[in-house]
């Protein structure tokens, strides 16, 4: 299971993961199987399969819009439009404000 939202100081939550599917990739993993590590294995390992981790009928939508193919290049998880989560939808418009939010809270610090 990918899992780098770990406390470190050149790991930032949320991005870091790209690197950590990435490098399963070079590893060997294909780029489906990298992908697990982040989707069904961990919602299979939590026991919340049924309500998370694919998507199908029923299940929470929590999920990621990209604007290319990770399966062609892993390195495409970079390229995100959208996400919903918890059913709300956030365009890349939405999560660039967020960001800046952040970034001028900390620069508050």
């Amino acid at each position: 299971m990918s899992g780098s939202d770990a406390p470190e100081w050149y790991m930032v939550q949320g991005f870091s993961v790209h690197n950590e599917v990435a490098n399963m990739v070079e590893c060997g993993l294909s780029n489906f199987d990298a992908l697990k590590t982040s989707t069904v294995n961990p919602c299979t390992y939590m026991g919340i399969i049924d309500r998370k981790g694919t998507v199908a009928t029923g299940k929470d939508a929590d999920l990621l819009l990209l604007d290319k193919n990770p399966l062609e290049d892993i390195s495409n998880t970079k390229t995100i439009n959208g996400v919903f989560r918890y059913g709300k939808y956030y365009s890349r418009r939405d999560l660039d404000e967020m960001l800046q939010q952040v970034l001028e809270a900390k620069a508050k610090l």
